[in-house]
């Protein structure tokens, strides 16, 4: 899929020099090259997916920026027929909204997401500043295009010319 420079992506692949779109035929190699094990691995790449916020904003319920105000861990314990329990933990962030772009957000909302990248956790910790796109269960999923100001940074990209992409769609 060719971009045609206008979708908030071409604006910031020209600009800031990061590309937002769909991985092709990576995804496919490794999971012939690992066999059974990627059935437990995130399928996206967690936070190093390549992302694409045309479609990320038309699939999801809510997306919002927002500043982490507490993390915890919740702990659940789920019966696999065969194997026995298997714990999984997930992060439930408060989160206080200042800027909503779609679907209706209280001030207060509580993220959850796997703590593992494995299993397509977005790294949250307080005081970060997060753009959170939610499923209808306010679950945020590394496959999407949740980011937070500190992995932007990392990534070397512009944050507020990504918020200001999103405010956008």
């Amino acid at each position: 899929m060719a971009d045609s420079g206008r979708s908030p992506g071409g604006i910031l692949k020209g600009r800031y020099g990061f590309q937002l779109g769909h991985m092709k035929g990576q995804l496919t190699s490794v999971l012939v090259l690992l066999g059974t094990s990627a059935a437990i691995a995130c399928g996206c790449g967690a936070t190093h997916y390549p992302i694409d916020l045309d479609r990320d904003f038309a699939v999801a319920d809510k997306v919002f920026r927002a500043t982490v105000q507490d993390v915890i861990v919740i702990s659940s314990l789920t019966e696999i027929r065969g194997v026995g329990q298997i714990g999984r933990e997930f992060f439930r962030a408060e989160v206080v909204v200042t800027e909503t772009f779609k679907g209706d957000t209280s001030e207060l909302i509580y993220v959850v997401t796997n703590t593992s990248d494995a299993s397509c956790g977005v790294p949250i910790r307080s005081g970060d500043d997060f753009v959170f796109f939610l499923d209808e269960k306010d679950v945020a999923h590394a496959c999407s295009s949740s980011r937070s100001a500190q992995i932007a940074e990392r990534s070397g990209w512009d944050w507020d010319a990504f918020v200001s992409a999103v405010g956008e769609l």
